[in-house]
């Protein structure tokens, strides 16, 4: 099984993020959540969460 990290940014401005992964040099994918329709779909209901897909 392959292994993909990614992180989803919920009801955060992109302003934060931007500046939150460029202080701390994150280089895997952050995405955008800041209406939360992700955090719906998967019923998540606190953070941090692992979701697995296969």
């Amino acid at each position: 099984m392959n292994t993909v990290t990614k992180v989803i940014a919920v009801f955060l401005s992109c302003a934060f993020v931007k500046f939150f992964v460029e202080k701390n040099r994150i280089t895997y994918p952050v995405a955008l959540d800041t209406n939360a329709k992700a955090a719906m779909l998967y019923k998540v209901v606190g953070v941090p969460l692992n979701v697995v897909l296969e």
